[in-house]
């Protein structure tokens, strides 16, 4: 058909005028259009086609006169197959739509942590200052959670059939029921997942330009992955899983973080804004636990003790540098 004809033939399909033979082709030319994506009309009128196929499939209903058995059965067999057909165009178009989804945005102030529970019984613990998103309700097939900026530690409750998912800055870590931590903040220059119980898959966006070849990392109790997020690497090492996850009990705990991601951390929490005089210092691996009740100066005096630096500060700008 030409577009002319087509457009002719939507229009009177769309007002109810017409034939069965038209409706018929009509609906085998909206199949194979929609199977093959080759479009010739706007999507308003492609709507409209959807939505009146569906008053069709309203409408059909047979009546039989008097006739025999056998050809009664038989019509009815071919009105249930065309009406089937139909319905099955229908739906698998819908259910490929894409809604926009409604989220629900959390957010933690800055030293302080909070709980949320979601509405499938899991349980979320931010750290400070940390922001996370989540529809307003999880579909039936994947329940999905994205970190935004900061770190949070998660109880997932178990179900077979459908995966939490959470989103972190171009990682996707995946599991059924578990729990896990992760940290990652915008200004950082890795992100990290950390496992207490469970099993998680985490895996780098294939789409990621600095995705490296090894893009997935199945991780256990006590496994750890890093990922670089300039670079792509994933690394994978052993670490005491309640230790990194002990900011949820008040505590502050380092475990061979760089000074750059530890800055990242300091900075949410007691909104300051930390600098380097080198970027040997930002790359340093410190290690070391704090209470709450400790001040930035308390940990960045323990810190720059055992890593030979020391630090400047000036209101809410800090300036680390060696120790001369």
């Amino acid at each position: 058909m030409t577009d002319k004809q087509i457009q002719q033939l939507v229009d009177r399909y769309i007002q109810g005028q017409a034939s069965e033979t038209e409706s018929r082709m009509l609906e085998s030319w909206y199949a194979k259009e929609e199977r093959q994506s080759t479009w010739t009309i706007d999507q308003h009128t492609k709507e409209d086609i959807i939505n009146a196929i569906e008053q069709n499939i309203k409408a059909r209903s047979f009546t039989p006169a008097k006739r025999s058995t056998a050809r009664y059965w038989l019509a009815a067999a071919a009105c249930l197959l065309v009406t089937l057909s139909v319905w099955v165009l229908v739906e698998s178009r819908l259910s490929s739509t894409h809604y926009p989804v409604e989220y629900t945005v959390i957010s933690s102030a800055a030293g302080k942590t909070l709980n949320v529970t979601l509405d499938d019984g899991s349980s979320i613990t931010l750290n400070s200052a940390t922001v996370i998103k989540y529809p307003k309700k999880f579909d039936s097939r994947v329940r999905r959670v994205i970190i935004v900026n900061g770190e949070a530690f998660f109880d997932v409750k178990h179900e077979n059939e459908r995966p939490f998912i959470v989103e972190s800055g171009g990682i996707n870590t995946q599991v059924l029921g578990t729990a896990f931590n992760i940290a990652s903040y915008k200004n950082s220059e890795t992100i990290r997942v950390t496992v207490n119980r469970g099993k998680v898959s985490v895996t780098r966006d294939a789409k990621d330009r600095n995705a490296s070849r090894n893009n997935q990392v199945i991780l256990l109790p006590d496994d750890q992955v890093i990922i670089n997020r300039s670079g792509g690497d994933m690394v994978k090492h052993k670490v005491v899983a309640k230790d990194i996850s002990g900011w949820t009990a008040g505590r502050i705990m380092f475990a061979g973080e760089s000074m750059a991601d530890v800055a990242s951390i300091l900075d949410s929490r007691f909104k300051t804004h930390i600098s380097f005089s080198e970027d040997t210092i930002k790359r340093t691996h410190v290690s070391g636990g704090f209470e709450a009740s400790d001040s930035i100066d308390d940990i960045l005096f323990a810190l720059g003790k055992a890593n030979h630096f020391v630090y400047t500060k000036k209101g809410q700008q800090i300036l680390i540098h060696f120790d001369k």
